[in-house]
């Protein structure tokens, strides 16, 4: 939605829970996963497929013009899926679990972090600079669910908190150019 939202395309929203899948939903999600996008009737699944569709056929264009720029963007976002397995937290069953997944966290969060550093060359606040991009509409929705498990888990459980606390040096960074720079800009709020 975010990137549906940075092109201005009006769109309707069906939402599916995801413990209980409609059958008309599996026949058109072969992954059975969100987001897929109807053209014309047709379903397009995936994330980057929909999100490169959009960049084909819709103005503006949130990729560089420079060719080897936009290359590199595609590089990270094919990085999203590793990244989301590397900070999810949503599914581990036990603490043990749990505390394995917060210390790898830091190394997802740190390469990110590099990235943005490296590719970017002024002050931002997203990933290419001043205009939202493919790499920022890709990453922004995990940044998001991360914060709300940070958040939630805060009001459940101080020990999570403190046991991420080291994570925060480099997510607060990420944190602030995706999740508080982002919503001056209605497509990321």
């Amino acid at each position: 939605m975010i990137l549906l939202r940075a092109k201005n395309v009006d769109f309707d929203v069906t939402y599916i829970d995801l413990t209980d899948k409609p059958d008309w939903f599996l026949k058109i999600s072969p992954h059975g996963k969100v987001p897929v996008l109807s053209v014309d009737g047709e379903p397009l699944f995936e994330s980057n497929a929909i999100a490169e569709y959009l960049e084909d056929v819709v103005e503006p264009k949130c990729h560089p013009a420079d060719t080897f720029k936009r290359a590199r963007n595609r590089a990270w976002t094919d990085f999203v899926p590793d990244f989301s397995k590397g900070i999810n937290i949503y599914y581990t069953k036990t603490r043990e679990e749990m505390d394995e997944k917060v210390a790898g966290m830091s190394a997802f969060l740190q390469k990110l972090e590099d990235a943005i550093a490296k590719e970017r060359d002024n002050e931002g606040p997203y990933f290419n600079g001043t205009e939202i991009c493919l790499v920022d509409a890709s990453y922004a929705p995990f940044l998001q669910r991360f914060l709300l498990q940070i958040y939630y888990n805060h009001h459940r459980r101080l020990y999570f908190l403190l046991s991420m606390s080291f994570l925060f040096s480099s997510f607060v960074l990420v944190f602030l150019r995706y999740c508080l720079w982002c919503p001056q800009f209605e497509s990321v709020s």
